[in-house]
């Protein structure tokens, strides 16, 4: 299967060599600390990192290659494999010890980096003097997003249960192997908010749409306890504001494409405070483009 990355990576027949084509937030770092973290605790679940430049010239890093399909629109879904996929992200979450958190950094676009910054964005978009002139659908799912961001609490920008995590939802960074998932991808790793990377999965395009995995599926099957999970039902709506300012600023007179109808990403609106409608008119158009 040809497999999609934002980098040049060059594939063996064991290891993976990733030559970054950006650096300005410090991806190789990351993914190389990230790599050495987590393959020490966890042997099997990451790829085992081999070599690395990390210079600002030409970085890479090389690591493994991990047997397996990456999980997507061509890799039948099953309930054993959903479970292998939460399996791998909880034990991700749980093998970082407090103490080895205190000194990492938080994850590039954190909880209250990334919702200042979908706020802001919004605020811009809704001031465009070409908006009026745009597709009316682009117009409502903008000015619904731009209400429902801007009543995101603040306790949902903190940081209540913090995890040592991927920080990239994207399902084709689960790697299934038709016995175990494991993790790729950690360029932007760090440390976040439990509830809110559950969400940046559940709720990332990657899943709901393009594989089709239902959120409350997928996110039922995490052992939260009440409130985690309220909260990672309620962190969706900065994800899919984000993706209605995309929709204006990128797409200005798209429609929704097959499948990126209401209910496409499940409905996480409970205990939002905006009002269902709205909510759901920013999910309706939300998956116009694609993150």
């Amino acid at each position: 299967m040809p497999v999609a990355s934002t980098h040049d990576l060059t594939l063996g027949s064991t290891t993976v060599t990733k030559r970054y084509s950006r650096w300005s937030r410090g991806e190789p770092h990351r993914e190389w600390r990230a790599l050495q973290l987590v393959h020490a605790l966890e042997p099997d679940l990451v790829p085992r990192p081999l070599d690395c430049d990390l210079g600002d010239a030409a970085p890479y890093v090389t690591m493994s290659r991990v047997p397996g399909e990456p999980l997507g629109p061509d890799v039948a879904i099953t309930p054993r494999c959903l479970d292998a996929a939460v399996e791998a992200i909880t034990t991700l979450h749980e093998a970082t010890s407090p103490e080895t958190l205190a000194d990492l950094p938080e994850r590039w676009w954190g909880p209250a980096v990334g919702i200042a910054e979908i706020r802001a964005w919004a605020e811009r978009e809704c001031a465009r003097g070409d908006l009026a002139g745009q597709d009316p659908s682009v117009q409502e799912a903008l000015a619904a997003g731009r209400r429902w961001v801007a009543a995101v609490p603040v306790s949902l920008t903190q940081t209540e249960r913090p995890v040592f995590a991927r920080a990239d939802g994207n399902a084709g960074n689960l790697i299934w192997d038709d016995s175990r998932v494991r993790l790729v991808d950690f360029e932007d790793s760090g440390v976040s908010d439990l509830a809110y990377e559950i969400a940046d999965t559940v709720e990332h395009l990657s899943v709901c749409s393009d594989s089709g995995i239902a959120a409350d599926d997928l996110l039922d099957r995490f052992a939260l306890s009440r409130a985690d999970q309220s909260r990672g039902r309620r962190v969706p709506s900065a994800v899919v504001a984000l993706l209605t300012a995309h929709a204006a600023s990128r797409q200005p007179c798209s429609r929704p494409r097959p499948g990126g109808h209401a209910g496409a990403c499940g409905d996480p609106v409970a205990g939002a405070d905006v009002s269902v409608s709205e909510a759901r008119r920013a999910r309706r158009y939300g998956p116009i483009v694609r993150l």
